[in-house]
């Protein structure tokens, strides 16, 4: 494993190669490097996966909710073994150029299916700003996620701050903080109310469910 860390250099090559591709749609290009701007959250979990990994041992990564794959496209070139998961127009428009570089991309519908891995999997799963756009319970892809992983693995877990600063401004003068639903969702499925408190979003899993660590809970709409 290589054991150079990750810095956002790095990750702007990542991006220019992915848009890059030929086979990625046109319309993704500038997307795509302007996510640039948001990259020191993927360089702070790159380097905190590096910084939790035993010495000479390759990290097992899984991003769920990965788009074009940059987080696990860099994680293959520091020399770990990677998976992605995504479905609808990002596994379509992206799959081939992510897996032609290293990384297990595969297609799964979260909201209805289990993830397409054994259990025991991975030392590390990443599953950042996806949460807040389910229009169902997180329960059942938590538990998902924490069958794929490793006893001790950890789950890093990110969602937007609605109570930031940055968002504050924004809801100040107007502007929705929110994203589009219907963006994020081809298909319109029967929502729930939900509540969800998320203890720890290093959650690592031991011999207790990892049901211990989140509490949710959901009524019927």
């Amino acid at each position: 494993m290589q054991s150079e860390l990750p810095t956002l250099e790095g990750l702007k090559n990542v991006l220019e190669a992915i848009a890059g591709d030929s086979r990625i749609p046109p319309n993704f290009a500038n997307w795509i490097r302007d996510t640039l701007r948001y990259g020191g959250r993927k360089i702070r979990i790159l380097r905190y996966i590096l910084a939790h990994t035993p010495k000479n041992q390759a990290p097992r990564l899984l991003d769920v909710g990965a788009q074009f794959g940059a987080l696990a496209i860099y994680g293959t070139r520091l020399g770990w073994r990677a998976a992605a998961v995504d479905y609808g127009m990002y596994a379509k428009a992206f799959h081939e150029a992510v897996a032609d570089r290293g990384v297990d991309y595969r297609e799964c519908d979260l909201g209805l299916e289990p993830l397409p891995f054994a259990d025991n999997s991975f030392d590390f799963a990443t599953y950042t700003d996806v949460i807040e756009h389910h229009a169902f319970s997180p329960k059942r892809v938590l538990a998902e996620i924490h069958r794929v992983l490793v006893p001790g693995g950890r789950l890093i877990l990110a969602t937007p701050g609605h109570a930031s600063l940055y968002n504050g401004i924004k809801r100040l003068f107007g502007a929705i903080v929110n994203d589009n639903f219907d963006y994020f969702s081809t298909r319109a499925r029967r929502r729930k109310p939900m509540t969800a408190i998320i203890g720890d979003s290093r959650a690592r899993k031991s011999g207790r469910r990892l049901s211990k660590r989140v509490s949710a809970s959901s009524n019927a709409a």
